[in-house]
């Protein structure tokens, strides 16, 4: 065969193809463009982000505009369920807030180079620095606030000021819609690798919902498709022909009838993941471990302070500190001038729904509550009594009460 012909064919086989899904790839993008997309009701995240974080109930489910801004910030992590887009910044509107019916309501959201609205992590821990993780759900991401509002940023502020000799550093893990068994991925992922010195796990709000299957068998599921998941993020991430092809797939998949038939995670196995998060933060290094309860129903708040007592770790129920904070602060006892800006900004709608003192929407905490969360915390792990004498049946300061 003659060279020639030898190269025709391999023109043919290789450049030709290439060329054509080129081509292609610029279209897609040229109608993505100008807002063309068959991904414009849907979202790259319609598998792994729950559907409940969507506002309404039709079948399928429409998402606005808004929804679907914040939802495509987010993206499949990397052998866990989803992360934010790695260093992407945008103004987001709250879906959930009970405000929006006065007027909207956003806040800012930025990731890391990690795909966490933290700080970027360093790897190698400096000689003398305190080091504190965060796990946790939307409560401890900071939905609704902004990020120096969310009572973990205020916590390490706090230290920073008390403490001048250590150098602070706290990351935050927290993802929205993670129940104990998705926050595990995380965790496993990043624990030996950020050598903390506090950790403070946050889950239960999503253990406790109801769902079609268990999150443990979505966690297997997760967990034997990680290439499959890394293939996906980067194709969806660089190329608009497969964000294209997804959303045609998307749209045209018929919507399943959906039967919550069990909590997403059982009492039992809730119980199991928070002993685990004890004993490896300890075998990694964690001098405290504190398990925080917020927006979780009563019988997930005991089983975590009954964890806390037989492993002997630290326990604040933080739902019931922000119940108990709704009478002083409707008495302007304790940030009067936040509460004025509520009253003027929510009028009637404050006075017949009084969560709204210590929420943005019946569940996540605003930037009083975040406030009053940090001031607590910073209670039970700090020797420092000046902040408050007093002590509540629904902190365990089990452990010794000090930084060293």
């Amino acid at each position: 065969m003659k060279l020639r012909t030898i190269s025709t064919y391999i023109f043919l086989i290789l450049v030709v193809p290439l060329l054509f899904f080129g081509a292609i790839e610029l279209l897609a993008r040229f109608f993505e463009a100008l807002g063309l997309s068959s991904n414009k009701n849907s979202s790259d995240l319609t598998l792994d982000m729950p559907a409940w974080m969507v506002p309404g109930t039709s079948k399928p489910k429409k998402y606005s505009a808004d929804d679907l801004k914040w939802m495509n910030l987010f993206e499949s992590g990397d052998g866990f369920r989803v992360r934010m887009r790695p260093n992407v910044s945008a103004r987001v509107k709250n879906t959930f807030s009970l405000v929006n019916r006065i007027k909207p309501v956003y806040f800012n959201l930025r990731s890391n180079s990690e795909g966490f609205r933290s700080s970027e992590f360093d790897y190698n821990k400096p000689k003398g620095s305190f080091r504190l993780l965060l796990f946790g759900d939307s409560s401890s991401f900071g939905w609704g606030v902004e990020r120096n509002e969310i009572f973990f940023e205020l916590l390490a502020d706090k230290i920073k000021k008390s403490r001048p000799s250590f150098k602070v550093q706290n990351y935050n893990l927290s993802m929205p819609g993670d129940s104990s068994e998705f926050g595990r991925l995380i965790f496993d992922k990043y624990i030996d690798k950020l050598s903390p010195d506090l950790v403070i796990v946050s889950f239960g709000a999503n253990d406790a919902r109801r769902a079609s299957i268990p999150h443990h068998k979505l966690v297997a599921r997760y967990q034997s498709q990680k290439t499959l998941q890394k293939i996906r993020t980067l194709l969806l991430r660089h190329l608009a022909t497969a964000r294209y092809i997804n959303g045609v797939v998307t749209s045209r998949r018929k919507a399943k009838k959906w039967h919550p038939v069990t909590n997403a995670v059982g009492i039992k196995r809730y119980k199991k993941n928070l002993g685990y998060f004890i004993k490896r933060s300890r075998g990694m290094g964690a001098k405290k471990v504190l398990l925080l309860s917020l927006c979780s129903p009563g019988n997930y708040a005991a089983a975590m302070k009954e964890v806390a007592q037989e492993k002997g770790a630290l326990y604040l129920n933080g739902q019931k500190i922000l119940r108990n904070a709704i009478r002083p602060l409707k008495a302007h006892k304790i940030y009067p001038e936040y509460v004025r800006r509520m009253e003027d900004a929510f009028g009637a709608l404050l006075k017949t729904n009084s969560l709204l003192y210590v929420t943005t929407d019946g569940c996540h905490p605003n930037r009083v509550a975040n406030r009053i969360l940090a001031e607590e915390l910073y209670r039970i792990i700090s020797p420092d009594k000046q902040l408050s004498g007093r002590d509540t049946s629904d902190s365990l300061s089990v452990e010794k009460a000090s930084f060293g």
